[in-house]
């Protein structure tokens, strides 16, 4: 299922109406999709597969989906399914790399943080304080990894 039909699906269901600050937004991080609020507070990460397969499923049955079980995840049966970065951090198998900048002016590096590969596009990355966050490939030039 295409990102547009993802989309398309939502508006059907009524989750992703304009200025409601529990609106549903997807955005693609293949071989996922973050869906969150309009305010950013809310998270919800699932696997595109299992997120088509489960919206076509309720669409074709002529199903609703209420904001509460969108935002809880149970629409999804038994998919994995992540509440924010650091379950998905969790989840991934992949050995993570530290990571470090230069220090202007010096020799030295600075380390601040630990990143895993989660696309060819995204890095997972989290920071010395525990945060987490999405950072483009192209971002990570300056980064030091080991």
């Amino acid at each position: 299922m295409s990102l547009e039909r993802v989309r398309t699906q939502l508006g059907k269901f009524g989750l992703a109406k304009p200025n409601d600050e529990m609106a549903v937004a997807v955005q693609p991080i293949l071989p996922y999709y973050l869906f969150s609020d309009s305010i950013g507070e809310t998270f919800l990460i699932a696997r595109a597969d299992d997120v088509s397969q489960r919206l076509n499923e309720i669409s074709y049955h002529m199903g609703r989906l209420t904001p509460e079980q969108f935002w809880s995840g149970s629409w999804l049966d038994k998919a994995p399914r992540y509440r924010g970065f650091d379950e998905l951090w969790e989840s991934l198998a992949a050995e993570p790399f530290t990571v470090s900048v230069s220090v202007p002016k010096t020799t030295e590096r600075l380390c601040i943080g630990r990143a895993k590969k989660l696309n060819r596009d995204f890095w997972l990355f989290e920071s010395e304080s525990g945060e987490y966050g999405l950072v483009p490939e192209r971002e990570t030039r300056r980064w030091h990894m080991e």
